[in-house]
Parts: C-alpha cells; sequence; structure tokens
C-alpha cells in the first residue's frame, strides 16, 4: 500500500511539473487588454473589437465613438460583448483563464475613425482608436504569415508594421496568414503573441485590423477560433469585398473540396465584375521550400477558370513572388502570381530559386518579410519590405477585369 501512495504522490508531483514546464503562465493582469480588431465579413460596416480580462473580471464594456473623449460617459455609443472563459483543449490545463469578450460593431462609416475605451474593475482603459475600410476602389492591406517561434524577431516584424503604418497612412488592415504560434493548443503562447501585438499601440497609435487565417501549427482549431471570433462561422474560410476587389480567406487545413470548394466556386462567379480577384490561404501550391499543397491539383484549376489575379501563401519560411502562371506555364496575360512563404517572426529556410516558376521572370530570397498591396481600378502594386524596411521587390500588376468578361465561363 505505501508503494502504491508513494506511485501517486509521484503522479501528483510530475503532473504539477509539466503544468509549469509546458506554459501554464499567470492569468492575464487587468492592465493588460491583448486588444485585437478583427475584420471578416465587411469591414467597411463592421469590426470586432476583442479583449480580456481576469477569469475573476467575467464582465466588461466597451464605449465606442467617432470623436474622442476624455470621459467615458461622453462616448456615443456602448456595447455589451460576447464573453467566455478561454479554454484550452491541450492536457494538464485546468488552471483558471481568463475571460474573452468580443464586441461586433455594425452599422460604421467607411473610412472612419473610431475611438474606444473598455470599461474594467479598475476604471475604464486608455483611449484606443481603429479605423474602417475605404469606400469605393483604392485600398491598401498588408499580408503575412509565420510569426511563430522566435519572439524577437516576431516583435521587430511587429516594429516593422508599424513603421509602414507611419509611413503609409492607407493601410487598411493586416492579412495574416496562419502560424502565429508554434503550439496552436498553448494559451501561454497565444498570451505572449497577443501581448507582442498589442505593443503596437503603446504608443497611442491606432489598432491595425487582423484578417485571420489559420495555420498547420492551428491544426486544433479551438483556440484560434475563440481568439479571432470564429472567422466564416467556425469554418476559418470566409470572403471580403474592398469596392471591386474581392478577397478570399481559405483553410488548408480542412478539406479543400467538399463544401469550401462549392463555396469558393460560387464566390468566384459572384466575381466576374471585380477587378481585382485575390486569394490567401496557409499552404501553397507553389513553393520554394516544402513540396506542392493539395492546392496545386484541387484549387489552382478553379483559379484559374475564374482568372484570379493574385495569391499570397505562407508556411514555407521564405519569400518568394512567382512568375505569371497559368496551366503550369509562364502566361504574362492569364497567369497568376502567388507571393509570400511566410516570414513575419519564424527562422527563414533557403528556398529553391531553380525552380521554373522563379527562374524565368520570379524572385525568392531567404529573408524576413511584409507584402504590401496597393490596389485600386488600374493597378495593383505589391511591395515587399524586408526586417529594416528595405524593398526586397516591387511589381505591378494590370487587372484581367476585361479578360473575364470576355469568357465565357460554365459553373
Amino acid at each position: 500500500m505505501l508503494g502504491i501512495m508513494r506511485f501517486i504522490l509521484l503522479i501528483i508531483a510530475t503532473v504539477g511539473s509539466l503544468r509549469l514546464l509546458f506554459g501554464c503562465g499567470a492569468e492575464t493582469s487587468d492592465e493588460s487588454l491583448r486588444l485585437r480588431v478583427i475584420w471578416e465579413r465587411d469591414p467597411q460596416h463592421e469590426s470586432t473589437v476583442s479583449w480580456l480580462t481576469p477569469a475573476s473580471v467575467p464582465s466588461s464594456k466597451i464605449y465606442y465613438d467617432t470623436a474622442s473623449h476624455a470621459a467615458i460617459d461622453d462616448y456615443q455609443w456602448q456595447m455589451e460583448p460576447e464573453s467566455q472563459a478561454i479554454a484550452e483543449s491541450r492536457l494538464f490545463s485546468q488552471r483558471a483563464l481568463p475571460m474573452q469578450h468580443h464586441a461586433r460593431l455594425l452599422n460604421l462609416q467607411p473610412g472612419t475613425t473610431y475611438y474606444f475605451r473598455v470599461a474594467r474593475t479598475k476604471g475604464p482603459s486608455e483611449e484606443f482608436s481603429f479605423r474602417t475600410a475605404p469606400e469605393g476602389n483604392r485600398v491598401t492591406l498588408l499580408f503575412g504569415g509565420d510569426s511563430r517561434s522566435d519572439r524577437s524577431m516576431r516583435r521587430k516584424m511587429n516594429e516593422l508594421v508599424a513603421r509602414l503604418m507611419q509611413a503609409d497612412n492607407e493601410i487598411a488592415g493586416l492579412v495574416h496568414g496562419g502560424d502565429y504560434v508554434a503550439d496552436g493548443k498553448n494559451w501561454a503562447e497565444w498570451s505572449e503573441w497577443l501581448t507582442d501585438q498589442e505593443e503596437l499601440v503603446r504608443d497611442g497609435s491606432r489598432l491595425l485590423p487582423i484578417i485571420p487565417t489559420r495555420g498547420n501549427h492551428e491544426t486544433d482549431k479551438e483556440l484560434f477560433n475563440q481568439i479571432w471570433n470564429r472567422p466564416g462561422e467556425g469554418k476559418d474560410y470566409f470572403a471580403q469585398r474592398y469596392g471591386k476587389a474581392g478577397l478570399l480567406i481559405l483553410n488548408t487545413e480542412e478539406s479543400l473540396s467538399g463544401d469550401q470548394f462549392q463555396w469558393m466556386e460560387s464566390q468566384l462567379q459572384g466575381l466576374k465584375d471585380a477587378h481585382w480577384i485575390i486569394a490567401n490561404y496557409h499552404k501553397p501550391a507553389y513553393p520554394v521550400v516544402k513540396m506542392p499543397s493539395a492546392a496545386r491539383g484541387i484549387w489552382v484549376p478553379l483559379f484559374e477558370k475564374y482568372l484570379v489575379d493574385l495569391v499570397f501563401e505562407s508556411d514555407g519560411h521564405a519569400f518568394k513572388r512567382t512568375t505569371p502562371i497559368f496551366q503550369e506555364a509562364k502566361d504574362e496575360l492569364r497567369g497568376i502570381i502567388y507571393a509570400g512563404e511566410g516570414g513575419m517572426g519564424v527562422k527563414q529556410r533557403t528556398p529553391q530559386t531553380s525552380l521554373w516558376y522563379i527562374a524565368d521572370g520570379g524572385i525568392a530570397l531567404k529573408a524576413h518579410h511584409v507584402l504590401k498591396l496597393r490596389i485600386d481600378e488600374q493597378n495593383a502594386v505589391l511591395e515587399t519590405f524586408g526586417e529594416d524596411m528595405q524593398i526586397l521587390d516591387s511589381y505591378t500588376l494590370r487587372p484581367k477585369l476585361a479578360l473575364r468578361q470576355q469568357t465565357e465561363v460554365k459553373p
């Protein structure tokens, strides 16, 4: 009996040690809100503001307005968010985790700055702001993925994003290509990621809305969907319109065929009048590091059928921009550009530069990077910035609108 008791005590001690070892950090303090602004369906008129409070503070409230105010009672609107406790799916995660709050703000005005404060037990937070997507056919977005593993480099890339925002006031949002953290089941890693993200507004600058994409390190989607408010109603794929540009956020971590494929085709059918059709997802169809993902055989033919203009990818940990590709050959008229492969913090790998779609007019580099896309009715300018804000690549596209309108596409 004594031997059994000793064994049980050893198990209890081991479990406690493992919980400390595998990221059971302290709960969120009341000073740190881990703020996010999330864009999903209609970025001109809707934005979700999300934050955290300690488990001991189950309720909170947001006050917001189109004007800045010193007193919380002066804000024109207030809202009770949807709230629930963060829940991990990992082993040994029985500790009290913080409360998650999502406030979906509706009926907003395009291209408008909204100021807000969060009411907490200790009193209202400082004032923050965000801006809705602009009306019309001109918009600028940042793209980049794979911010996991190297925290110091992730912070440096966050600083790059802040510098780009300061240099270009038209930057509207960041499309994150997935793999935020190394272990998507681990709240402690997400907490660090959100802390690093919050540093972007430590000097009072506006929050940059994030358009989230799932990566393979978020294969277990529970925490991903809690943090990003279940994009696409938990399916993690959805569509946005920016004037006459359509953006599809796709999910390579679920079936690429079936429901997602049918949904994608219906979206592409509705974009025949769009000046630009852009797709974003995690695992690349035209990689420069790994083997091609299933997107090469399943999604690429659909992209080519509807003459998609530009595709952003992640996962490989290198920078690339391909030559225009159509039916596995270079095609300046109908070809699709595939760009980016994840460089927002993760250690970079050496790309294969001898691949035909790189050697014949493309580019591939071992370099941390963020891509900036500026689109209007006539041009799309894609610039890639390295960690020290140097321009690694610049490329201009012309829209395929006339070609799409001339081509009869049968569903």
